[in-house]
């Protein structure tokens, strides 16, 4: 329709009036729609920091996605406010209507993406400024920070509603035929997009109008792997006979770099837990404000667990003595839902990676999530992918001989190292969980931490040193 109505062929038809569509209505009283609401659909791309999941990253694009598409539900919320407050003078083709339909990023739950997406589905009220709207959608995506794209999918323009007095000639007369059949109307802006939008531009006069008093409104309504953590490998292992036949006594997995002169050597590790949440809602058309709906859900606990990084962040840096792994990482990593832009999805999932500090009660932390969850309200559902227990660290002290023994490779090559708690995990806490001492240590000193990064590297002169570094590690340890 909206190439024909510029054709000869539709000039020569001569059409002065149109009558199109209309909706059901669960009252009495039907709408007849003679305006629409301006149709804007709206992809965004939050390119951020990737990396490994147990790092809080700056400049993440789960940050942007959840900063933008939080100023969309704080709009939609307002709407939706206006719309309760007004029940008898504002009907749905009154407000700006704003969805998130679909969403996507990720791929696997232990990696931070470098890219999540988002679908916004606007239907924007006949008296909104369309500049001013569209200022603020750019406003809020450099308020989130740099590389933030807008692509706008759908962007109509605005086109004036048909008259509804004494002027319009058509509607006289369609008034009068609902007055003879005793027939109900309330004149309403369309909450959707018809055809008669392309009517409209080109000075057609048109309605919509579906004889469908006291029936529900049911528009659209229906019915890289990488790492695994170990769980089918150390963990299953360590529970053999041919595990226990090796009589284990010490164990020495990989560390990291360091930005310094000095290493540090890993005695324990944080929980890693990786939670999928499933959030159900209402579905139906994106023209909409309905109620309880995934996206509302999504938000609601995906933002409770923004707020705690942002807290565990700002411990971090309050605190000089902390590392990493003093704090309990949290990271978006997988994000779907949806399946076209104007439908509101009944079901969005999301994934986190979480590395629970040592300190931190598992089971008051667990309850904390749940509870998040019943706050969103229905339909949301948590399980765990991976959810180990709390790890007994290793003893750096004289009452561990491997230590000790260690420890004077150190000294033998002139090292420094620092004994921390690693931030991500490795397999040595099945060992660690069998009672095993265990290390992590990596002689990468003076070498940028680019753990999952693209660009990852050593260099050889580290690389080499490295070697004699073991020599003398593993000649001590062998030795106890």
């Amino acid at each position: 329709m909206g190439s024909f109505v510029h054709t000869e062929e539709f000039k020569e038809m001569n059409v002065g009036v149109s009558l199109d569509e209309g909706a059901p209505w669960p009252t009495p009283v039907s709408p007849l729609f003679y305006g629409e609401r301006t149709t804007w659909q709206i992809h965004f791309k939050f390119h951020g920091q990737a990396g490994h999941g147990c790092i809080i990253h700056k400049n993440t694009a789960a940050e942007k996605f959840h900063y933008v598409v939080s100023k969309f539900l704080e709009y939609r919320g307002n709407q939706a406010k206006r719309l309760a407050d007004n029940p008898k003078t504002l009907h749905m083709g009154d407000v700006t209507a704003v969805n998130l339909t679909k969403i996507q990023g990720g791929v696997q739950v232990n990696v931070v993406p470098s890219l999540l997406e988002a679908w916004v589905d606007c239907r924007i009220a006949v008296d909104v400024d369309l500049t001013k709207f569209q200022e603020q959608v750019e406003k809020w995506c450099k308020e989130a920070g740099d590389n933030v794209e807008v692509i706008w999918c759908q962007q109509q323009e605005f086109v004036p509603p048909t008259k509804i007095d004494d002027s319009n000639k058509f509607w006289v007369a369609l008034k009068k035929s609902f007055e003879e059949l005793n027939i109900k109307v309330d004149p309403q802006i369309c909450p959707g997009g018809t055809d008669s939008k392309y009517l409209r531009r080109v000075g057609v006069s048109s309605f919509g109008y579906s004889p469908m008093p006291n029936t529900k409104i049911l528009l659209h309504d229906h019915d890289e792997y990488e790492e695994i953590g170990g769980l089918l490998g150390m963990k299953v292992f360590v529970q053999t006979k041919e595990f226990k036949s090796m009589n284990v006594g010490f164990a020495l997995d990989e560390g990291c770099s360091s930005l310094s002169n000095v290493s540090p050597i890993y005695y324990a590790e944080r929980t890693k837990w990786e939670m999928n949440f499933k959030f159900e809602g209402t579905t139906g058309h994106g023209s909409i404000l309905h109620d309880n709906t995934a996206a509302e859900k999504f938000f609601y606990v995906m933002g409770k667990f923004c707020e705690f990084r942002e807290s565990e962040k700002n411990k971090l840096k309050s605190n000089p003595s902390l590392t990493l792994a003093d704090v309990t990482s949290v990271n978006i990593t997988i994000v779907k839902g949806g399946v076209l832009n104007n439908v509101v999805p009944s079901v969005m999932e999301a994934s986190i990676d979480c590395r629970v500090a040592i300190d931190v009660d598992l089971i008051a932390f667990e309850n904390k999530i749940r509870g998040w969850c019943n706050e969103a309200g229905d339909g949301v559902h948590l399980s765990f992918s991976n959810k180990d227990p709390l790890g007994k660290p290793t003893k750096i002290d004289n009452s561990n001989p491997f230590w000790t023994a260690m420890m004077t490779a150190f000294e033998q090559r002139n090292l420094k190292v620092n004994p921390e708690i690693l931030f991500a995990i490795t397999d040595m806490r099945h060992i660690r969980a069998e009672g095993i001492p265990a290390f992590g240590y990596s002689p990468m000193k003076n070498t940028p931490i680019l753990v999952h990064c693209h660009d990852e590297y050593l260099k050889v002169e580290t690389y080499l040193e490295g070697i004699d570094t073991y020599k003398a590690i593993i000649s001590n340890v062998a030795n106890v």
